[in-house]
């Protein structure tokens, strides 16, 4: 390779020598300024070491040439000072981080770097890992199954930390967790009887690298901190998150920090007991077993269970003439556990926000009643917390769109609060992430930040 031209080789040496210039100008500065300490050794030694390397790189660039940079390299980037300004930005994209997603059903692990983009070529790699209701073999009982996990995860992801070496790991947990990361409990993963495993502790040990931890709505909230402005959200440093699926959860943020509280579940509404008796579906009950919680009322289950259940009790209301066909087609979608169950609920929901969108009545009102108790319960968090952005995620509330699900939603609030529908204007966003990959990149924010503390 040659000389790109000897005008490049011209720039190279000025900006070597006003580089140098700088450096001894600042030198000057630290020993006049700085009293006889630690600090005017670092600067003279940054000083002495910047003009050394700036002479050596310009010596070397003039005498071997297109060698240092290579002809594949753009023209803009083929300088001196060029790479050396960009540097800074290389750097802090090339440091990676493990991501974890550990729910219930679709286990999932990626690597990813400071920008939030996936390292690995066809994207988060599916994990096989332990759980209640399929413990392996040679798992002596329940409570031997988060040393199980971790030594699964461990063989799972050896050949990501030889090839990747991240620096640290973000985890997502479907439970409750403490700032300490102590999983409370994981009734779903581990059975009833394990609680208060300190598993942050345990993956830091195994896997010999800083771990940040937390539950789902913890990792969302996270991702909205690192990626909500780019996503045009108007405020990531004081919200409230709440997905909107199969279940009801949340998470507050305050001035750029998650509010836990002591067990890892303050700002969680899907478990407020605020669900009035005429807002309660015959023979559905949250999760928990309450028939009382948010979630029971205001999740897209709950949406499908009310689909039929007022598909069959009001299929003789005259207002509903034009909505028949639409309420024979819910009914006829059965909802008794099994492996359809999950389909089935989504068929039905299917339905039913199409057929909102289209201004369907029965659908309205199948809709409205849905989100009538989750406009209370963010009343409750905005009277306690004095949140004024909420943002939605979930399958649920992907499916309503900003369209359907916060028109109907502010209806409500002003009904309850006494706000202006004009107050509530700006209340809330849909967040909407490529493929729903705010989990992992929510923890690989959070563990990114243990590696460069603000």
């Amino acid at each position: 390779m040659v000389l790109n031209s000897p005008w490049e080789c011209l720039f190279l040496v000025g900006a070597e020598w006003l580089i140098c210039a700088a450096t001894r100008y600042i030198g000057r500065k630290a020993r006049r300024r700085v009293t006889l300490n630690a600090n005017r050794d670092v600067w003279r030694f940054g000083a002495v070491l910047t003009a050394a390397a700036t002479r050596f790189l310009s010596f070397v660039t003039c005498r071997i040439g297109g060698c240092v940079f290579g002809a594949r390299d753009p023209p803009s980037y083929r300088s001196l000072l060029w790479r050396y300004l960009l540097s800074s930005n290389q750097a802090s994209t090339s440091q990676v981080v493990l991501a974890v997603e550990h729910g219930g059903t679709n286990p999932k692990v990626d690597v990813i770097d400071g920008g939030g983009a996936s390292r690995l070529p066809s994207g988060p790699m599916p994990l096989d890992l332990p759980q209640f209701e399929r413990t392996r073999e040679g798992i002596a009982s329940p409570t031997k199954l988060p040393a199980a996990t971790i030594e699964a995860l461990r063989e799972q992801v050896a050949p990501l930390l030889s090839e990747h070496r991240p620096s640290a790991l973000g985890y997502s947990f479907a439970g409750p967790v403490t700032a300490d990361g102590i999983v409370k409990s994981a009734p779903n993963i581990w059975g009833p009887q394990v609680r208060s495993v300190p598993y942050a502790r345990m993956l830091r040990d195994a896997l010999g690298m800083p771990v940040a931890m937390g539950n789902d709505m913890w990792a969302a909230a996270n991702d909205i901190m690192a990626h909500g402005l780019a996503a045009g959200l108007p405020d990531v440093r004081t919200f409230c998150v709440i997905t909107v699926s199969s279940g009801v959860g949340s998470k507050v943020v305050l001035d750029g920090r998650v509010h836990l509280g002591v067990s890892g579940v303050a700002g969680e509404i899907g478990h407020m007991p605020i669900l009035l008796p005429t807002e309660a579906i015959p023979g559905h009950r949250c999760g928990c077993g309450a028939p009382s919680c948010v979630e029971a009322g205001a999740s897209g289950n709950a949406n499908a269970y009310r689909a039929r259940y007022y598909a069959k009790a009001f299929r003789e209301e005259h207002r509903y003439t034009r909505s028949r066909e639409l309420m024979e087609q819910v009914a006829a979608i059965g909802l008794n556990p099994g492996p359809h169950l999950s389909r089935n609920i989504m068929e039905i929901n299917a339905l039913i926000c199409d057929a909102a969108r289209r201004g369907d009545q029965f659908a309205l009102d199948v809709v409205s009643s849905t989100l009538r108790p989750l406009a209370r319960a963010v009343a409750c968090v905005e009277a306690e917390f004095n949140v004024r952005n909420y943002y939605f995620i979930g399958g649920f509330a992907l499916a309503l769109g900003e369209g359907l699900l916060l028109p109907v939603l502010r209806q409500h609030l002003a009904e309850m609060t006494g706000s202006t529908y004009e107050d509530l204007a700006n209340l809330g966003r849909v967040y909407r992430v490529e493929e729903q990959t705010w989990g992992l990149r929510g923890v690989a924010a959070a563990a990114h930040s243990l590696l460069s503390p603000q």
